[in-house]
């Protein structure tokens, strides 16, 4: 890896951390050099992905309990961050739910789609991002500044 792109000391955290997509964006940041701190639902589990990043890593990659549709939740996950790793300067914004082709509810054409799982898509895609940010930016902010990168995907099936 280039100096040019290099985290060697940086800490930084990924929401949904333990998913489909989260072990790429937590791939990419230990291969920097940075430690990375896992935010995930309680209770979720890990994909193999996941595992076997977390066997490889060793102590550069940790696994904190955040709900991000619950302030308390992701404040005390930036409180436990900060104690194992510092603050973070780098936030990745992963965590989101959708209707995926293998959902056991199934899927829904926009039409039919109920107003409730609507709601709970923009609690958690929308809204728990903006809490996170909210919280991981005032550190940032405090400690000179950070980057938040925000993902997102589309299946095409």
């Amino acid at each position: 890896m280039s100096d040019q792109f290099s985290l060697d000391g940086a800490s930084a955290a990924v929401t949904g951390a333990c998913g489909k997509l989260g072990p790429i964006w937590v791939e990419a940041l230990l291969d920097a050099g940075a430690r990375v701190a896992a935010l995930e639902l309680p209770g979720a589990p890990e994909s193999p992905a996941f595992k076997a990043l977390a066997a490889a890593a060793g102590e550069r990659l940790r696994r904190f309990d955040c709900d991000v549709t619950d302030r308390g939740s992701i404040t005390a996950a930036a409180d436990a961050l900060a104690k194992a790793f510092g603050d973070p300067s780098i936030l990745v914004n992963n965590a989101g739910i959708d209707q995926p082709p293998d959902s056991p509810a199934g899927r829904y054409r926009l039409t039919e789609l109920p107003a409730d799982q609507f709601r709970r898509m923009v609690e958690v895609n929308l809204i728990g991002t903006f809490q996170v940010t909210q919280v991981f930016a005032e550190r940032m902010a405090r400690n000179g500044g950070g980057s938040v990168i925000n993902i997102g995907s589309l299946d095409r099936k």
